[in-house]
């Protein structure tokens, strides 16, 4: 007599809705088909391409059935031993349990494999792209050497303002009230994927959202800034109506060459190499070491809630737990008054 338990598994993983089991290339066709509208385009077209380059060429052609736990295991493990940050093996882990949850919810089967495997975990600070914030000397010096160069507003932006990459590249100056002093986010620019009619993912650069609903926010600006715009408005360069960070013609700054010039203005100001976005990070610790209100950093951030800021900074940000030491030893210490008791015994009070 078969055992119980292994037949129940058998019928647990027979196709439901389906007298033919789907292929993993087509249920991603209708897996896309159905989160259209409900996610925005580029986040649809981000979850393709990584689909489409990590997952599909080897499990595309196998029926949904037939992929489990071990093989989705040696996939992801093998993309780590390739190289592959952790951070970025778990977000395409993210996007194959998403796959396969559809899968689920159609009845095609009973359990998420994907759910099955586990995260990759940061063992070393060499598995992590994300770099130790500036110091402030080499913030100092970074805005130093990026005076007069192309990078000039764009580095005040990220280090006095703490912008996004997108946010600093997608200002406009209809976007700068000089008299109030103040600027307005309300737009991000970058590299914008998409699905051509074809199926196929293409990327441009463009205008698009800010990454959430509280990213859209007013700042006040800072000398940092103001010098740098000053600067550019001296030179005459480009389109005042237009954005902020341009080339010399004043057109969009092109993000294809970003990188390298950030990359040989901090070689040529001698200070450490780190990503663009971690001169956001820079900025946030910066205020918070100099006892900036984390309240108030959180919101020029643009986070979603405090509790964002928090779990970012405060493992890194000494003077949050310097805060909490000095004020609980100064509740804990005061006036010690010792007294000796009868028996000659001392008793501290």
């Amino acid at each position: 007599m078969r055992n119980a338990k292994v037949a129940r598994q058998e019928l647990d993983n027979k196709p439901r809705n389906s007298p033919q089991m789907l292929t993993m290339n087509k249920l991603s066709s209708e897996y896309f088909d159905s989160i259209r509208g409900a996610v925005r385009a580029h986040s649809a077209a981000n979850y393709k391409d990584l689909l489409d380059r990590y997952f599909l060429p080897e499990f595309g052609p196998l029926k949904v059935d037939l992929v489990d736990e071990p093989k989705l295991t040696r996939l992801l493990l093998r993309l780590r031993d390739n190289g592959m940050k952790p951070g970025s093996v778990n977000t395409v882990r993210a996007r194959i349990v998403a796959l396969l949850e559809y899968a689920v919810k159609r009845g095609l089967i009973a359990n998420n494999p994907g759910k099955m495997t586990r995260k990759h975990k940061i063992s070393s600070p060499d598995e992590t792209a994300v770099q130790p914030a500036l110091s402030l000397p080499e913030a100092r010096q970074l805005l130093v050497n990026a005076k007069e160069t192309e990078l000039d507003v764009f580095i005040a932006l990220c280090l006095g303002l703490g912008l996004r990459k997108g946010e600093a590249l997608g200002l406009k100056w209809s976007d700068v009230d000089l008299e109030a002093g103040t600027v307005f986010i309300q737009r991000s620019r970058g590299q914008q994927r998409r699905t051509n009619s074809l199926g196929k993912v293409v990327s441009t650069e463009c205008d698009g959202e800010l990454k959430t609903n509280s990213s859209r926010r007013l700042l006040h600006l800072n000398n940092v800034v103001l010098e740098a715009l000053f600067r550019y408005r001296t030179k005459g360069d480009g389109d005042d109506q237009g954005y902020l960070v341009t080339r010399g013609n004043g057109s969009p700054y092109p993000i294809s060459r970003l990188t390298r010039q950030y990359r040989a203005l901090c070689q040529d100001a001698q200070v450490r190499y780190t990503r663009i976005h971690d001169l956001r990070h820079t900025s946030a610790t910066l205020a918070l070491e100099g006892a900036a209100p984390i309240e108030s950093v959180s919101q020029a951030l643009g986070h979603s809630g405090i509790d964002v800021t928090k779990r970012i900074y405060a493992p890194v940000v000494s003077h949050l737990n310097q805060v909490f030491a000095d004020t609980l030893g100064s509740e804990l210490s005061g006036p010690i008054v010792a007294t000796i008791s009868n028996e000659g015994v001392a008793h501290v009070g």
